[in-house]
Order: structure tokens, then sequence, then C-alpha cells
């Protein structure tokens, strides 16, 4: 490998990327070792063990849906690389989180079963805002659409969940609606006293890497269209 690929490399493994995803799973952490200073008192009195593992969880999952699709850089070593690369980076980001991981464990009296179950359905999200990379940067329309369904994602599916809470008949709302949003999904995920290591139901956890594929699949002749029309001679 030659020293500007490896500078290259080397600048897409090691950026801000990184250093911001630390520091929303800090701030997830903290926020779930002191719930008091964000929940209503009689919230956080019912408690009987902190949320730190399941907010931990939930700041990494917004991380990942709405900022990191933005911060994608793959157009400086190509899609292949892109999604090698990106693997590793993932990969990395985990072992420097280790320590965060046992402490918000610990804290919120989970397994290593749990941690692990959280960790799959996470890693199945991050398949699927890879792809969201690739489309952000392809158009302003594509970025556009990446923003919505990010923010559709994140804000709208916990927002429709809490309304069915809240003024359905019953107080309840579709567990397909609880399934399908990654914010409720993972917090459930969190704090499950199953003792599956894999997510359940399993359609929640092949879902993301379903659709990132799809994504991907649609993507590639758009984009060599794309390509094929960026090299053509102008009149």
């Amino acid at each position: 490998m030659s020293n500007h690929a490896t500078h290259r490399t080397t600048q897409f493994l090691w950026s801000t990327r990184g250093v911001a995803f630390v520091i929303f799973s800090l701030a997830g952490l903290i926020c779930g070792m002191f719930p008091e200073f964000f929940l209503p008192p009689h919230r956080a009195e019912i408690l009987s063990t902190l949320p730190a593992l399941k907010i931990m969880f939930v700041s990494q999952v917004i991380f990942i849906v709405m900022f990191l699709p933005l911060l994608a850089q793959h157009s400086m070593v190509g899609i292949g690389g892109y999604l090698t690369l990106s693997a590793v980076e993932y990969i990395i980001w985990l072992g420097v989180l280790l320590p965060l991981y046992i402490v918000a464990a610990v804290l919120a009296d989970a397994t290593i079963v749990d941690v692990i179950r959280c960790l799959l359905y996470l890693t199945a999200i991050v398949m699927f805002a890879w792809t969201l990379g690739l489309w952000a940067h392809l158009n302003r329309l594509s970025m556009a659409g990446v923003v919505f369904i990010s923010s559709l994602i994140v804000i709208v599916l916990p927002v429709i969940y809490y309304f069915f809470i809240e003024f359905s008949v019953r107080g309840t709302a579709p567990d397909w609606l609880f399934q399908i949003s990654p914010i409720n999904h993972i917090s459930n995920l969190a704090c499950s006293t199953g003792t599956n290591w894999y997510p359940t139901p399993v359609w929640t956890l092949l879902i993301w890497p379903l659709v990132a594929v799809a994504a991907v699949i649609v993507y590639l002749p758009i984009r060599s269209v794309k390509r094929i029309e960026e090299n053509l001679p102008n009149d």
C-alpha cells in the first residue's frame, strides 16, 4: 500500500466520527448514572436500577442514525473500501468503549448476555446507517431524503409510540410500532430479563441489514449512471 493510500486509510479510521461516538456514549452513560437530573421526580424515584446501559445505547443509536450517515467519507476510498473500513472503524469503537459498557452494565445490574444482545442490534442499525451514508452524498435530493429518514426513525417513531400510550383508549401501542423503533426497542433490550443473547423477535434484528442490502443494490446502478454523466464532455 502506498504512503498516500495509507494516509487516507488512517485519516478514515481516526476521524471526528469516532470522537463524536465516544462523546455521545459518555454523555448517555452520565445521564444514566444521574437520571434525577432529566427525569421527573416521580419517575426517577421508582427506578429500581440505574438506566445507565439503556440510555447509553439510546444515545449511540441517535448518533448512528442521525449523524453517522452525514459524516461518511466513502469518496476517498470507494464503496468497497468504505464498507470494509467502516466495519474496522466500528470494531475499534467497540474496543475503545469496552470499559464504558462494563461500567454501564454493572450500574444497571445487567449481564453480559444483555450487553451482547444490545450490541447485536446496534450492529444491525450500523449496517443500515452505512448505506444511508452512501445515499447522503449522492446528490442534494438524496441528502434531504436521508435526513428525513433519519428524523423519522429517531424522532417521529418514538413520538408516535408515546402518542399511542398517552392518548389511546387502552393506553397501549401496537407491538410492531414499538419493535420497529430502534430507540424504543433497544431500550427494552437493555433492560430485558430474558436469557436470549440475540434480540427477539428475530425479524427486528434482520430487517435492518436486509434493508441495507436492498439500498446498496439500488444505489450501485444510480451511482454508475451519475459517474458516467460526470465524465461526459461538456457541449
